[in-house]
């Protein structure tokens, strides 16, 4: 995560990748997800 925003909903922004067998099979840029609350 390079950035969280907290308003109405909570958005993570963030780079990543993917690995299959120690091998990058895919890279996401700029990604935005919403963040919810985890439940117990």
């Amino acid at each position: 995560m390079r950035q969280v925003r907290r308003g109405r909903l909570v958005l993570g922004f963030a780079d990543g990748s993917v690995l299959a067998d120690g091998v990058c099979v895919y890279i996401a840029k700029d990604m935005r997800v919403g963040l919810t609350k985890a439940v117990e």
